[in-house]
């Protein structure tokens, strides 16, 4: 199996291969944690992975699904990819940014829902996952490998200096939970931070709203300037409302996005809806 620290050093020594700082490339080393990631997949399972690296969670992932999609925006990694993983016929191998992938036409092509695998660089965590979780209809969940500090955002409770408008979003769509904690030493090259892997599961009756669009337009503009009131960030970017307005629809136009919870956004979005 490509996932052991013996076999990932003899194929990067074999194409004479050092990981890339520019695409975050730490290469997954310990088969426990790849074999908790696929317990997670059937059979009738359709899978699209987000960096695939040298193909680790690949084959881990092709062995148990009916189909990988596996996206890899490294040349040469889609060079070793095709070398490891030839005889697999469940697997393709896309050479692309995944961030300009057209993920809903991939789903309706197999016409079912996907499930999103990934060891997400940290540099665009938060652009990979907000382009799944826009895409939600077409996912059944997501598996994320993340910098353990960014997993613990999305798993606390209290809202912390570093909550962001990416948490209100998972949060609108998703249940998540912790799957199991990844330790630094498990990585070639070993990462400065330890990671953690969530499971973001899509709820299957989440209160969607008609207009997603203009929801998080709301959330980003009340977080444009965190230490600002709420009434002044909506009005600063567009939304025209007056205190009255948020106190008729039991929100307080004083409060800051560290106070507010999901529903004090969707009643934020129904005022404005209603002024459309």
């Amino acid at each position: 199996m490509i996932g052991t620290r013996s076999k990932t050093n003899y194929i990067l020594k074999k194409h004479n291969y050092r990981a890339k700082k520019k695409f975050g490339q730490n290469f997954l080393v310990e088969p426990n944690i790849i074999k908790k990631m696929v317990e997670q997949i059937n059979e009738d399972s359709v899978i699209i992975e987000i960096g695939a690296g040298l193909g680790a969670i690949t084959q881990a992932a092709a062995l148990k699904a009916k189909q990988v999609i596996a996206y890899e925006i490294d040349t040469e990694l889609v060079e070793i990819l095709n070398d490891n993983l030839k005889e697999y016929r469940n697997i393709e191998i896309i050479n692309e940014d995944f961030l300009k992938a057209d993920l809903d036409k991939i789903s309706d092509s197999y016409g079912q829902k996907v499930i999103v695998v990934s060891n997400l660089p940290y540099y665009i965590t938060t652009y990979l996952l907000t382009k799944v979780l826009l895409s939600s209809d077409k996912i059944d969940r997501i598996i994320a490998m993340m910098q353990k500090e960014v997993a613990d955002r999305f798993t606390r409770k209290e809202k912390g200096k570093d909550y962001n408008a990416l948490q209100v979003m998972a949060e609108y769509y998703c249940d998540i939970k912790t799957l199991t904690k990844v330790s630094k030493n498990n990585f070639i090259p070993v990462p400065k931070v330890d990671s953690e892997i969530l499971i973001f599961e899509i709820k299957e009756n989440y209160q969607k709203v008609e207009d997603e669009k203009l929801l998080f337009d709301i959330v980003k503009a009340c977080f444009s300037q965190r230490r600002k009131m709420i009434l002044t960030n909506l009005n600063n970017n567009g939304f025209n409302i007056d205190k009255q307005e948020l106190l008729d629809f039991g929100v307080d136009p004083a409060s800051r996005v560290e106070h507010l919870e999901l529903q004090d956004y969707i009643k934020i979005y129904s005022m404005i809806r209603q002024q459309l």
